[in-house]
């Protein structure tokens, strides 16, 4: 399928028209595609949308995508989007986002690796306080 047409037609991951194309193709090319167009804007779109998006790119097993994106994004931002997306995944998920990210850290450029230490360190800290929060509701 052509990337424009993909682009013109399909203006955000989290629409079933997305979803459904990409469950019936299994195609999971489509999906970076689409994830790559957002990664630059993770600055101005909605934390409540950047979530979701991160949250779909985890689901896809796509944990390279994740340090992508996250690293387009001040410190702040993605804090609160860290936040945003703890409480929506699985803790397993977000020790293999951890993981991943402690492997990939060293093999990225200078400026990425220390923006990978920062999201490592954002989520390790995200974990715990989600663990904590957990153990405290028992």
């Amino acid at each position: 399928m052509n990337k424009d047409l993909i682009t013109k037609t399909i203006p955000f991951l989290t629409k079933k028209s997305a979803l459904a194309f990409y469950y019936i193709t299994g195609d999971t090319k489509y999906l970076v595609h689409v994830v790559s167009r957002y990664r630059s804007r993770m600055n101005i779109i909605s934390i409540e949308k950047a979530a979701v998006l991160l949250q779909k790119i985890i689901e896809m097993g796509r944990n390279d995508l994740v340090i992508e994106c996250l690293s387009h994004v001040s410190s702040g931002r993605m804090n609160r989007i860290l936040f945003k997306l703890a409480r929506s995944i699985e803790p397993e998920k977000t020790q293999s986002v951890i993981s991943e990210l402690k492997r990939s850290h060293p093999y990225l450029s200078r400026d990425s690796s220390t923006r990978c230490g920062v999201v490592v360190s954002y989520l390790q800290n995200v974990a715990k306080s989600a663990k904590l929060y957990a153990h405290h509701c028992k």
